[in-house]
C-alpha cells in the first residue's frame, strides 16, 4: 500500500512538471497574433482602422504588456476583436492569455516573500544610526545645542500681550479716577449758603472763605418812622 501511494505520488509530480513546462513553452497570445499580422501582411495601422482599437494599446498587446490596460475586461476586448480581424480562433488566444495571467501571479506570489527578506536588510543602517543617535554620547552632544524651540517664542509673545493689558488697565483706571476726583472737587469749589429764614438772597462762598454770622435786622431797622404815620395818629 505504502509502495503504490508513493508511486501515484510521483506520477501526479510528474505529471505537474510537464504541464508545467507545457505552460511555459506555450506562446503568448501577443506572439500568436503578432506571427499571424506579419504572415497575413497586415500594418497594425490597417488593424487599427478596422477594429478602432488605438494603435499604442495593439503594440502593447504584441508586446505581451497587458498590466497598462485599466482592467482586464480591456484587454480580454481587444484581444477576441484581433483575433477575429485576423481570422485566428478566439479560443486558442484567450487560452494562451489565461496561460500567461497564471504564470505572471505565480511569479508575483514567489516575489512577493523575496521583496519581504530583502527590505529589512535595506533598513539596517536606518536602525543602526537610530541607535548610534539614541546613544549617551550622542545626547551629550545633542546637549550641546541648545534646540529652538517655538514654544519659548510663543511664551514670550504671550507674556508680553499680558504686560500691555495690565498696563492699559491700569492707565485706564488712573486716568478715570482723577476725572472724578476734578468732578467732586468743581462741585464743592462753590457753595451756595443761606443765613436765616429771613433772608431771602444768597452768596457763594469761595472755599478759602469763612461763614460769619450776620446779625438779625431789628425792630427799628425793620419799621423805620415816617411822618405820615406820626399825623395819622
Amino acid at each position: 500500500m505504502i509502495k503504490t501511494s508513493n508511486r501515484l505520488l510521483c506520477k501526479s509530480a510528474v505529471r505537474s512538471q510537464r504541464t508545467a513546462k507545457g505552460a511555459d513553452l506555450m506562446e503568448t497570445p501577443g506572439t500568436i497574433l503578432k506571427r499571424e499580422r506579419e504572415q497575413q501582411g497586415i500594418s497594425l495601422k490597417e488593424i487599427a482602422s478596422i477594429t478602432r482599437i488605438p494603435t499604442s494599446a495593439l503594440r502593447n498587446i504584441e508586446e505581451d504588456r497587458f498590466d497598462l490596460f485599466p482592467a482586464e475586461v480591456f484587454a480580454k476586448g481587444f484581444l477576441r476583436n484581433y483575433a477575429r480581424e485576423l481570422s485566428i480562433s478566439t479560443d486558442d488566444v484567450m487560452l494562451a492569455y489565461n496561460a500567461l495571467r497564471h504564470q505572471q501571479r505565480r511569479q508575483d506570489l514567489i516575489e512577493i516573500p523575496i521583496r519581504s527578506q530583502e527590505m529589512p536588510r535595506k533598513r539596517a543602517p536606518e536602525a543602526i544610526r537610530s541607535l548610534v543617535l539614541s546613544s549617551p554620547k550622542a545626547d551629550h552632544d545633542n546637549a550641546s545645542v541648545p534646540p529652538v524651540d517655538s514654544s519659548q517664542k510663543t511664551f514670550r509673545f504671550a507674556y508680553l500681550v499680558v504686560f500691555l493689558v495690565v498696563a492699559t488697565s491700569l492707565g485706564l483706571s488712573i486716568l478715570f479716577t482723577g476725572t472724578g476726583e476734578a468732578e467732586e472737587n468743581g462741585k464743592h469749589k462753590m457753595r451756595p449758603v443761606v443765613e436765616g429764614e429771613a433772608e431771602k438772597g444768597s452768596r457763594w462762598l469761595m472755599p478759602d472763605q469763612t461763614l460769619t454770622s450776620v446779625p438779625a435786622p431789628t425792630e427799628a431797622w425793620s419799621r423805620p418812622a415816617f411822618p405820615a404815620d406820626d399825623e395819622g395818629k
